[in-house]
């Protein structure tokens, strides 16, 4: 009895230490793809910004909507800094992998918080949910 509740509590331990090693693969994952969306930002890229839009975020914000916030964008001027914010979350729910990552981007007229929803999308991570107060 003792030897098999020992067995279920490695097996237990083994399984959160496999999931928790792919949560942070996949954060870094993620993070790849925000640094070329960034980038794509002070480049004021557009049309690779939408590229980078998960196709349910397409669903509910057509392409136009989503080029009208980017240019929108670019009237604050240069970007000055994107710094990532330490906090962030992942989540691997029904084969669905979801990373939020959280930023201060600094404009040369003001500076925002990003928050970036990620979501796995065939190999890479796209962009589900973008938001910036």
């Amino acid at each position: 009895m003792k030897t098999a509740l020992l067995s279920l509590g490695f097996i237990v331990v083994s399984l959160f230490t496999l999931n928790s090693c792919g949560l942070s693969e996949s954060k870094k994952e993620a993070q790849s793809a925000a640094k070329i969306f960034h980038k794509s930002m002070m480049n004021h890229d557009h049309t690779s910004m939408i590229k980078m839009i998960h196709s349910e975020g397409l669903k509910v914000t057509p392409k136009e909507q989503w080029l009208q916030i980017f240019e929108g964008m670019d009237e604050f001027g240069e970007i000055q800094s994107i710094k990532q914010k330490p906090s962030f979350h992942s989540n691997y729910e029904n084969g669905v992998t979801t990373v939020e990552l959280n930023y201060t981007i600094e404009f040369e007229a003001e500076t925002f918080n990003e928050q970036l929803i990620l979501q796995k999308e065939g190999e890479t991570f796209k962009i589900k949910g973008f938001f910036i107060q």
